[in-house]
């Protein structure tokens, strides 16, 4: 069997990342954020047992820095396609050659993200077709494949699905039962894409181990959100 992550980012360019979290933090702080998030969820990726790393990046021109955030074992893809649909088909079409793949997607908003459940979302794909990790404000952190013998990756999957609205989810479930693919369903996270989720970010990182999350826990250090006692 073999395993393929891909985390989809955007290069963290001030003015281009974290644009929700200005004006309340400089576009710099922002952009320093988003390369925090990015450098946690790589090393949850490079914690996951006997996984090919795939680091999915956007804009055209960022390869540079971003194979000097990615490090050694990621392979760097430049994301095809005008919309996260087929953005997505494209990473899942070009992995997904044998029965034997099997390929999870995930993004890089969710620095609390474990290896954990992503060893979880490769194993259930060896009793569904597609797993699929929601997100509480109706869109998803997270989704795998695996496709039968000689079947190209379903693209139907994500026809008509309302990208950033908090109908992704049940879109992609739809079209998944239209489909007629099974699916299972992991624990829902929060991405942080705005300030309550940042301050809810700050809140959870009180309470949690020292080495959670460290690239984040130190940026928020940095730049005052949390205290160097916590």
């Amino acid at each position: 069997m073999t395993r393929h992550l891909v985390v989809c980012a955007k290069a963290p360019l001030p003015g281009q990342a974290k644009t929700r979290l200005t004006p309340r933090l400089s576009p710099e702080d922002a952009a320093s954020l988003a390369q925090a998030f990015l450098r946690d969820v790589l090393a949850v990726g490079e914690a996951v047992p006997e996984c090919d790393l795939t680091l999915a990046y956007t804009p055209r021109g960022t390869r540079e820095c971003m194979a000097a955030l990615a490090g050694p074992r990621w392979r760097l893809r430049l994301q095809r396609g005008p919309d996260l649909g087929q953005r997505l088909s494209h990473a899942f079409g070009s992995l997904l050659r044998t029965p034997r793949d099997r390929v999870v997607i995930t993004g890089s908003d969710s620095p609390l993200l474990t290896p954990e459940r992503l060893d979880e979302a490769f194993a259930a794909l060896d009793r569904a077709d597609l797993v699929i990790g929601p997100c509480d404000d109706g869109g998803y952190y997270l989704i795998g494949s695996r496709t039968e013998d000689g079947e190209p990756f379903p693209e139907g999957i994500f026809a008509g699905v309302r990208w950033s609205t908090d109908l992704a989810f049940a879109d992609t479930v739809t079209n998944a039962n239209w489909l007629g693919l099974s699916r299972a369903v992991l624990e829902g996270v929060y991405d942080v894409d705005d300030f309550r989720s940042l301050q809810r970010l700050v809140d959870d990182l009180r309470s949690l181990p020292a080495d959670r999350a460290p690239h984040t826990r130190a940026e928020l250090v940095r730049q005052g959100h949390l205290g160097y006692h916590q």
